[in-house]
């Protein structure tokens, strides 16, 4: 899918007819919220991992009677890391995109998408408006990279303009996420790579002050 965006997008500058890919840009916002979800409810309930050491103890007291315990052993061992590590998903789907040629002009575009969307209220239900705030702040994290290697820095990117963010994170910067989950748009904005080239007042609210001016 991220391919066929970024074929939609050179065409868009070789033709004078725009290609709508505002539909499939809108179901991979949809996706990476379903990876947000997924991944901060790994992370956050430790009833993953506890379920898992009672699995393995329990494992370990039969293993000599199961046929193909060697290939658990395998299965479990692959397990242990996806569990422990931190954001495990999104890493690797970050890894992942930036390998496609292009990719931080759909990324781009995605982010933008979302901030027409909750600048013109293109959303009927809260959660519809959450899921853009917290696909804006995921896509600046998915887009930014160490420039040192490459990378881009979404923060000085031609195609976004920070105020834009800046107005919807300080006014919104904590929104629901699941049951009672929640996330903090302002720490996921700071954990990117080159968060640090600019002011945080910039991108979040430091003080009350700037919640007001908005």
């Amino acid at each position: 899918n991220m391919t066929l965006l970024v074929s939609g997008e050179h065409k868009k500058r070789s033709d004078e007819v725009r290609i709508p890919c505002e539909g499939l840009q809108a179901a991979l916002i949809n996706v990476l919220d379903i990876v947000v979800i997924l991944d901060s409810l790994k992370d956050t309930k430790a009833c993953l991992n506890n379920d898992f050491s009672t699995y393995k103890r329990a494992f370990a007291a039969v293993r000599g009677d199961v046929a193909d315990a060697e290939r658990i052993t395998q299965e479990n061992n692959l397990l242990q890391p996806f569990l422990a590590n931190k954001e495990k998903l999104l890493t690797e789907l970050k890894t992942a995109v930036h390998k496609v040629p292009s990719y931080d002009e759909v990324l781009s575009s995605m982010a933008n998408q979302c901030l027409d969307s909750l600048e013109q209220g293109w959303y009927l239900l809260p959660r519809e408006k959450h899921r853009l705030l917290r696909g804006s702040a995921y896509l600046l994290w998915l887009l930014d990279s160490d420039i040192k290697q490459g990378g881009v820095n979404a923060f000085h990117h031609r195609k976004l303009k920070r105020e834009r963010f800046a107005k919807q994170f300080k006014r919104t910067p904590i929104v629901p996420l699941y049951g009672d989950m929640h996330s903090n748009l302002g720490h996921v904005v700071q954990r990117c790579p080159n968060f640090g080239s600019i002011t945080a007042s910039e991108m979040v609210a430091a003080s009350r002050r700037d919640v007001e001016a908005l």
